[in-house]
C-alpha cells in the first residue's frame, strides 16, 4: 500500500490587534510563502472562537489567498454555514472555487446532525438544486446557484476534537475529518483507528484523515501516523509571533518536516 506523506500548514487568522490591515495581508503572504516551500494545503481557521464572537468573513479570506497562489489546497473554517441565507452561502463559495480553480474546501467545527445537515443544505445549492426565492410583486422564483461551481460538490472537512463518536457527517458528503489539538501519538492511533471502522461500515470506504502535528514530533511518530493511514500532517504557525519573519519561519519549518519544494 501507497502511504500518502502530505503536509499542510494551519494559521488562525482574524484574533488580535492589526488583523484591520497588516494580519489579513500577513495570511496571504504566509499561503504564498507556503506553497513555494511545497505544503500541500492551507488550513485558514478561526482558532475556535465562541458562536457570539464577531467574525470574519472567511470567503473573503479564502478568496484572496486564491488569487494568490496557484497549487496550494485552500482549506478554511466556516462557522455556521447556514447562518446566512444557504443560496447566498453557496453562491460565496462558488466564486471562491472559481477563483481557486477548484482548491477550495470547507472546514466544520460544528458537532452533531446540526452540523452535516447545514453544510448538506450548501451542497445541494452547490450541486445545482434549484430554489424558490421572492421576486418582483412577491411572486416566487426559481433560481440556482450562480455562477456555477467548478467542482460538482464541495469538499468539506470535519474537526475531530478527540473524543465521541464521528457522528452528524452524512454518508453523501464528500468529506474528510481533521484530527485537531495536536493528540499524544497514542492518542492518534485511537482516534484514527475508532474513525477508520465507523466510516468502513457507514460508508464502505476508509476515512479521509489529516492530524494537527505538533512541531516535537520525532520522525519515527511521523512514520507512525502517516502508517495509520493519515492522508496529512497539518502544522501550526503562529502569525502573531513570527509576522516580522514569515519567510524564514515557514521555510525553516518545511525544511524541519523534510519538504523538499524550497528554493
Amino acid at each position: 500500500m501507497t502511504i500518502s506523506r502530505l503536509r499542510g500548514l494551519s494559521v488562525v487568522i482574524g484574533s488580535g490587534k492589526g488583523w484591520e490591515s497588516e494580519g489579513w495581508r500577513a495570511a496571504v503572504e504566509t499561503a504564498r510563502i507556503a506553497e513555494s516551500c511545497g505544503f500541500h494545503s492551507i488550513w485558514l481557521t478561526d482558532g475556535g472562537r465562541d458562536v457570539d464572537e464577531v467574525r470574519h468573513n472567511p470567503a473573503l479570506v479564502a478568496a484572496a489567498v486564491a488569487v494568490n497562489t496557484r497549487r496550494i489546497r485552500v482549506r478554511v473554517e466556516v462557522a455556521d454555514p447556514p447562518a446566512s441565507d444557504p443560496l447566498r452561502v453557496a453562491e460565496e463559495w462558488s466564486v471562491v472555487d472559481n477563483l481557486s480553480d477548484a482548491r477550495v474546501e470547507l472546514l466544520s467545527r460544528l458537532r452533531g446532525d446540526r452540523a452535516g445537515a447545514q453544510i448538506l443544505s450548501v451542497r445541494e445549492l452547490w450541486s445545482g438544486k434549484p430554489v424558490l426565492r421572492a421576486g418582483p410583486g412577491e411572486e416566487e422564483y426559481s433560481v440556482r446557484t450562480y455562477p456555477a461551481p467548478r467542482r460538482p460538490e464541495p469538499t468539506c472537512w470535519f474537526a475531530d476534537l478527540g473524543a465521541g463518536p464521528a457522528s452528524g457527517i452524512p454518508p453523501e458528503l464528500n468529506a474528510g475529518v481533521f484530527i485537531a489539538g495536536e493528540l499524544a501519538v497514542d492518542r492518534i492511533a485511537q482516534r484514527a483507528g475508532l474513525l477508520r471502522d465507523q466510516f468502513q461500515a457507514m460508508r464502505g470506504r476508509p476515512a479521509r484523515l489529516a492530524v494537527a502535528a505538533g512541531t516535537t514530533l520525532r520522525p519515527e511518530e511521523v512514520q507512525e501516523i502517516y502508517a495509520l493511514g493519515v492522508e496529512e500532517l497539518v502544522y501550526t504557525l503562529d502569525i502573531e509571533a513570527t509576522r516580522d519573519h514569515l519567510a524564514e519561519a515557514v521555510t525553516e519549518l518545511a525544511r524541519a518536516k523534510g519538504l523538499t519544494d524550497i528554493a
